[in-house]
């Protein structure tokens, strides 16, 4: 996710600061954390440092579910596949990829590519931003399947320096907040929405051989209740619009705008009877 204005870097401090103070303290009452090392020997010491690392473990949750939302958003504006993987189909005045045999978000490992890609993107910006200048953020790491993103930190450090009068000395604490997160809108949502369409359109060829059939016929699909089916006939083409069921949360590169809407997925299939 890329801030090229200064307002939108504004609005994705609205976003950091609103993740930080709602939530946290339902997060901090579920959740048990653990505390690596740390050189504080005062408890008071030990509780604030404490406080800050829930604050840190529910953000980047919060920052996961956001990060998953954009990918989607993202994948789906390239049509599920890698750009320049499929062929394209000109529709209208716009291109939309085609999805066949040999190109689609099942094949080789297109779709979790991309998926992690704009993930990643999104989540390092999220932890960059992260507002507190005493914690040490180094290596970060996130290793996707369909369904899951592994979150790989380092052991991360809060290091406050403290000058009491006469003397200084400095103060750390280390934990490790990595993760799994699940997925609700992963890599496999691409997956089954292809597999779903072919079923679909194979049961809309059983029930008819006319091909001015099959477009009426695939907009009744709505795939996991999430995806409904807007499709229309382009000459050999089949065209698809997907459109989620709800909306999410999203920033737009195009209009340097965040926004909060469905999300689109647009692509063709060749007609064979």
């Amino acid at each position: 996710m890329l801030i090229n204005k200064k307002g939108d870097a504004f609005a994705l401090g609205i976003v950091i600061v609103t993740i930080i103070v709602c939530g946290v303290m339902l997060y901090s009452l579920n959740t048990s954390s653990t505390i690596l090392k740390t050189s504080v020997t005062s408890q008071v010491a030990i509780n604030q440092f404490y406080d800050r690392q829930i604050k840190f473990e529910y953000y980047t949750k919060e920052a996961a579910k956001m990060s998953e939302q954009q990918a989607l958003y993202e994948s789906a504006k390239k049509g599920g596949v890698l750009e320049g993987a499929c062929k394209p189909l000109k529709a209208g005045q716009d291109y939309v990829v085609i999805w066949d045999n040999n190109c689609n978000p099942v094949t080789g490992d297109t779709i979790n590519s991309l998926f992690s890609k704009y993930f990643n993107e999104s989540f390092a910006t999220f932890i960059m931003n992260y507002p507190d200048y005493d914690l040490n953020i180094t290596n970060l790491s996130v290793l996707m399947s369909d369904d899951y993103a592994n979150l790989n930190f380092d052991n991360m450090t809060f290091i406050k320096y403290v000058e009491n009068g006469a003397v200084s000395y400095s103060a750390d604490y280390t934990f490790n907040p990595s993760f799994s997160y699940k997925m609700e809108l992963g890599p496999k949502t691409f997956k089954d929405i292809y597999h779903l369409v072919n079923y679909q359109l194979d049961d809309c060829k059983k029930e008819s051989s006319d091909i001015n059939h099959l477009a009426p016929c695939l907009n009744k699909l709505i795939v996991k209740n999430m995806w409904k089916t807007m499709a229309s006939r382009d000459g050999n083409y089949l065209l698809l619009n997907m459109t989620t069921t709800k909306k999410f949360f999203f920033y737009d590169s195009d209009s340097w705008e965040f926004k909060w809407q469905p999300i689109e997925l647009r692509f063709a299939i060749p007609i064979v009877i």
